[in-house]
């Protein structure tokens, strides 16, 4: 597989916690582990599953938690493609499905 699409068909090989914290960031791990548990909570049902939603619930999280936006995306962005630069995120969690997502969210936790 293409090295830029590769997290489509197989999960991301992260395997350090400290993965999921941008340089610059003041985040815990166990702030980022919080937030993660929070996104899997709080993820669109199946049948409401679409790029609108799935946006409006990681925006709406990112409003309301302690950790800055970028933190809580970033940490996202890594447990689901395991990159900090890939294809626009809302549109690849769509993509990926909402089971698939909630596996690699549960592999990032058990990292941090």
């Amino acid at each position: 597989w293409d090295e830029a699409v590769a997290f489509f068909v197989e999960p991301p090989a992260v395997t350090d916690g400290g993965a999921f914290i941008g340089k610059k960031s003041k985040a815990e791990p166990a702030q980022i582990k919080e937030a993660l548990r929070a996104l899997k909570e709080r993820l669109p049902p199946e049948g409401e599953w679409s790029v609108v939603e799935v946006e409006a619930c990681l925006r709406a999280l990112g409003g309301e938690s302690e950790l800055k936006p970028r933190d809580i995306f970033l940490a996202t962005r890594i447990a689901v493609t395991g990159r900090p630069v890939s294809t626009p995120l809302f549109d690849t969690i769509t993509a990926l499905g909402r089971a698939e997502v909630g596996r690699r969210l549960d592999t990032a936790m058990a990292l941090l």
